[in-house]
């Protein structure tokens, strides 16, 4: 059930009040209810501007801001309940804003039955010169709007869908900025896993085809030699020939001359045949 607001008060002449009329924001009606009626609306909380204070009716105006309101008495006759010097002889209340795409509006309602939609400029003139309950003026002329008073988005679905569409168009600018920054980082590590696995084949080759050094300095790699056998005559014997040790070692480490190396080629040959 939606919230009623209360306009004017119902009394039969001026000594016995008969109810008030209460404006019903579903139905858009102006209901006169009795005062039994209206206590128990305003214990279920669905009124505004009353409250109840020890049994009793009283306005709202700390809540609602109803400051004042008028008395109906006789038909066509209405008298404030308060005294007062405003010449305005009627009072609103306000119970709807509506948010458009031209700025926003105000729905207010009088007691005379009345019911209007003014802008911000023309509400806060009638605040001005009379009593509208439902809002406030602010300290810097703003206008306050009151517990109770419904807000309404009649704003165009084009203006909202540019708000979505822009919105979506950063969240994908972010999006795209992110996944920059993880390929920058991937692209990182995988350059230091490869130098990783350059390094671990270097060592692994190290190990596979070990090097020594010769008395001269140069690298000698054991697997590019050939094995050669010794005999017992201390003659390294290969695949061709058999040099004499005895006859190397006497040439004092010079070079030997032609016949010289003819005569090992024959010395070896018959040291073989004697074998």
């Amino acid at each position: 059930m939606g919230t009623k607001t209360a306009i004017n008060r119902i009394d039969l002449g001026y000594t016995r009040i008969a109810g008030w009329n209460l404006f019903d924001e579903i139905t858009k009606e102006f209901q006169e209810t009795t005062p039994k009626e209206v206590k128990d609306l305003i214990n279920h909380g669905q009124v505004n501007g009353l409250k109840l204070n020890n049994g009793l009716i009283e306005l709202d105006i700390e809540g609602f801001n109803m400051r004042n309101i008028l008395v109906k008495s006789a038909v066509g006759k209405f008298r404030p309940l308060y005294p007062t010097t405003s010449m305005v002889n009627c009072m609103y209340a306000v119970v709807r804003v509506i948010e458009t795409d031209t700025g926003r509006q105000y729905e207010i309602i009088s007691n005379k039955c009345a019911r209007v939609k003014v802008t911000s400029e023309h509400l806060k003139i009638i605040m001005e010169i009379g009593y509208v309950a439902g809002v406030k003026m602010g300290t810097n002329g703003e206008i306050e709007i009151c517990e109770g008073v419904s807000i309404e988005d009649k704003r165009s679905s084009k203006e909202l869908s540019q708000n979505i569409v822009h919105i979506e168009v950063k969240e994908t600018e972010r999006s795209l900025h992110d996944i920059h920054i993880e390929q920058e980082q991937d692209s990182s590590v995988e350059a230091d896993e490869k130098a990783v696995e350059k390094s671990a084949e270097s060592v692994d080759d190290e190990t596979i085809n070990p090097v020594e050094q010769d008395a001269n300095g140069s690298d000698i790699v054991f697997d590019s030699l050939e094995a050669s056998e010794v005999n017992d005559d201390n003659n390294i014997t290969s695949d061709d020939t058999s040099i004499n040790i005895d006859n190397a070692e006497g040439n004092n480490g010079e070079n030997p001359s032609q016949e010289q190396v003819e005569d090992n080629k024959k010395t070896a040959t018959r040291k073989t045949r004697k074998k």
